[in-house]
Order: C-alpha cells, then sequence, then structure tokens
C-alpha cells in the first residue's frame, strides 16, 4: 500500500516544494527585486544605469563645449601650430596602439580559453547533489567570474586608448580643418549653450544620478535587515545545494558609485574635464556565471 501511494506523496512534495518557491518570488518581487542569475536585485539599479549614461553624455558635451571656446580664441597661426604638435603627439600614439593594442587582444583571447575550459568543468559537475560537488562548482564559478572581470578590465584599457586616438584626431580637425571635413562645415556654427551651461547641465546629470543611487543603497540596507526577504531567500535556496541565491547590489552598481563619487571630486576642480579613472575591481561576487 505504501509503496502505492509513495508516488503521489512525491509528487505532492514537488507541488508544495514549488508553490512555496513561487510564494518566495512572489515576496521578492513585491520588494521591488528581480532575479539577475542567482542574485536578486533591485529594479532601480536600471534607473542607476540609465541617470549614469546621461551624466556620461552631458560630459561629453561639456567637453564639446569647451573645446570650442578654447579653440576659437586662437588665430589662425596658433590653431595650425597646435594642430602641428598634437598631429605629432597622435602619431606616437598610434605607433602605441599598434604594439599595445594586439597585446591586449590576445591577453583577452587567452583567457576566453581559460574561461572555456572552466565551463566544461563546470559542465561536468552541473548534475552534482553532494555538498562536495556544490563547493566545488562554485569554486569554478568564483575562478570564471574572476575572469570576466579581468577581461573586462583588459578591453576598458583597449577602448579608452582608442578613445583618446580618436578625440586628439576631433581636436586636430577643429584647429586646422580640411576643407571636406565636419569641423570645417560647422566652424561657424558655435554650440547651442555655453561651457558654462554644459558643465552646468552635467552638474545637474551628477546631481540626479547621486539621488537614484543613494535611494537604490537606502533601499538595499532596509532589505538586508527585512526578515521576509531573508525568509524568502532562505526558501528559494531549499531548492537546491549548488547555487545560493543571495540579495544585490551587482558590482556593476557598486563601480557606478565609485566612479560617481570620481566625477564629485572633480566637479568643482579644473579635473572635471580629465578622463575618468578606471574603477576598482570589486572583491564582492555573486554565483552568477556571467559570460563573454
Amino acid at each position: 500500500m505504501f509503496q502505492m501511494f509513495a508516488p503521489w506523496a512525491l509528487m505532492l512534495g514537488v507541488l508544495i516544494g514549488a508553490d512555496r518557491a513561487g510564494g518566495a518570488d512572489d515576496v521578492l518581487a513585491g520588494k521591488g527585486l528581480r532575479a539577475d542569475g542567482t542574485m536578486y536585485v533591485l529594479r532601480s539599479e536600471d534607473d542607476v544605469k540609465k541617470a549614469s549614461d546621461a551624466a556620461e553624455a552631458r560630459l561629453k558635451e561639456y567637453r564639446r563645449a569647451a573645446n570650442w571656446e578654447k579653440m576659437s580664441t586662437r588665430d589662425e597661426a596658433s590653431r595650425k601650430s597646435m594642430a602641428a604638435e598634437l598631429t605629432k603627439q597622435r602619431a606616437a600614439m598610434k605607433k602605441e596602439l599598434d604594439r599595445t593594442v594586439p597585446q591586449i587582444n590576445a591577453q583577452a583571447r587567452n583567457l576566453t580559453q581559460q574561461q572555456n575550459a572552466l565551463r566544461q568543468q563546470m559542465n561536468g559537475l552541473r548534475y552534482g547533489t553532494s555538498g562536495i560537488a556544490a563547493m566545488a562548482y562554485n569554486q569554478l564559478v568564483d575562478q570564471h567570474n574572476e575572469l570576466t572581470d579581468q577581461i573586462d578590465a583588459l578591453h576598458m584599457q583597449s577602448n579608452r586608448m582608442v578613445d583618446s586616438y580618436r578625440a586628439m584626431g576631433e581636436q586636430i580637425d577643429w584647429l586646422d580643418p580640411s576643407p571636406e571635413s565636419a569641423a570645417a562645415k560647422t566652424a561657424a556654427k558655435p554650440p547651442t549653450a555655453s561651457a558654462d551651461q554644459k558643465r552646468q547641465a552635467y552638474i545637474e546629470a551628477l546631481a540626479a544620478l547621486r539621488k537614484v543611487v543613494d535611494e537604490t543603497k537606502q533601499g538595499y540596507e532596509a532589505l538586508a535587515e527585512d526578515d521576509e526577504v531573508e525568509a524568502a531567500l532562505k526558501t528559494r535556496n531549499t531548492r537546491t545545494t549548488k547555487l545560493k541565491y543571495v540579495l544585490g547590489p551587482t558590482k556593476k552598481f557598486l563601480n557606478t558609485v565609485q566612479a560617481l563619487e570620481q566625477a564629485e571630486a572633480k566637479s568643482t576642480t579644473d579635473a572635471i574635464l580629465d578622463e575618468p579613472m578606471p574603477t576598482a575591481t570589486s572583491k564582492r561576487k555573486s554565483r552568477t556565471v556571467r559570460g563573454r
């Protein structure tokens, strides 16, 4: 008799477990959280990204306006002389790019190959149910994510070098434009707003970003003390011995906070137009596998 009803009991247990997990998802969603791999993050992180992109756009507009005003005050001979000097610097930069970028790309490819090897090992442990298998899987996830961080840092380094090279070319074109260049065609058209106005718009964008960042940080602080969130995460974690669901924030959010602090420190100084420094890698890891 027991053997006949045991499958039904097992089915009932599965249904109850699924119902509890669904209830946990509802609780977390009600707290403004969404799943991001095995991390639950506030939806307001999306607003942080939008505000960060807007601030970056305002900074680019300010840089263009400031450069235009600086160049418009120079006489033609001075502009040509400065353009010639920058052209020499850009040629040297091109040689450095030709040497460095292939090296960076080779390093990134090597790290990607290491990631592929880790993925194969992870696939072999994917269906393991023992605690040892779970620990081994999580260690591989951490190694995979560390490689992702290194690859991202390499790409950021390469992109910054290329961006600086292109920006110098644009500056040269403004100083001594060729007849058919975009700079020549718009030379008589000043920016729609002064550099001071563009600077103010950028500072206001930073303030808007700070507001949503602080709201998100406060949200995470409150959720970390929320018993319902703790219970819901515990319920989600009872369904697997391999991956553990955790509360955010994401590393991208932490990096945005750090970049914002650097930008705010520059906003009242002449360094406001300097290129931002790369953000440091956070030590906080989720168990989410981030692919390339």
